[in-house]
């Protein structure tokens, strides 16, 4: 896969990724106004157009897509639409092994605690608001926690936990059905609309369940 970064000054010469590199990480940086953004749309762009699946997690709508082609970027507003992954059910990768119900947990759990760390009595009551979620008949997996869970929650030592991410557990719609990621698309899950804490958790728990 030849992945393009961009041109040399003076000329057309494309710039790629060796193919032989060990693994296809790399940062960019610089001041504002640099082109960092115009750069890695370039980049997501020449991996798209490889037949990638490239999902943007996408802070404060800063990432444009004026210059480009909309038939291959696909949209999600999280705020208005809800969130594109079903965090809470158990995924099944291609082999046919799946996660199980308390992998899936973890793996939420460990979101949360990566952008504020929690207390082990905070980390033990929101797996049991995860656990009621998951084994709920009635869940539609449309909320990150069920009313019952909510319910359940109003105690002293949750408080906090509900108090700094209650846009999340009172707001937060889930997508009954993930995003296909199907190969040559661009997928963009905007953050936008929530105060940026809460974007920062969002893209933790996007992240966990890629």
């Amino acid at each position: 896969m030849k992945i393009n970064l961009g041109k040399t000054d003076g000329c057309e010469t494309n710039v790629t990724i060796s193919e032989k590199t060990a693994n296809l990480h790399f940062l960019i940086t610089g001041i504002s106004g640099t082109g960092k953004t115009v750069a890695l749309q370039e980049i997501e762009t020449s991996l798209a157009h490889t037949g990638g699946s490239i999902v943007v997690l996408n802070y404060n709508s800063t990432h444009h897509w004026d210059k480009y082609s909309t038939g291959k970027i696909i949209h999600y507003s999280v705020r208005k639409e809800g969130f594109p992954f079903p965090l809470l059910q158990p995924i099944e990768a291609q082999n046919g092994q799946c996660e199980t119900p308390d992998d899936a947990m973890e793996a939420v759990l460990d979101a949360f605690n990566m952008a504020a760390l929690l207390g082990i009595q905070q980390k033990a009551l929101l797996r049991d608001m995860f656990r009621l979620t998951i084994q709920s008949s009635d869940s539609s997996c449309e909320s990150l926690l069920t009313m019952e869970a909510l319910e359940k929650a109003d105690c002293e030592d949750f408080a906090p936990i509900m108090e700094r991410y209650r846009n999340i557990f009172q707001r937060l719609r889930i997508c009954e059905k993930p995003v296909p990621l199907i190969g040559g698309e661009i997928y963009d899950i905007d953050f936008s609309g929530y105060d940026t804490r809460t974007q920062s958790l969002l893209a933790e728990l996007a992240l966990s369940w890629l």
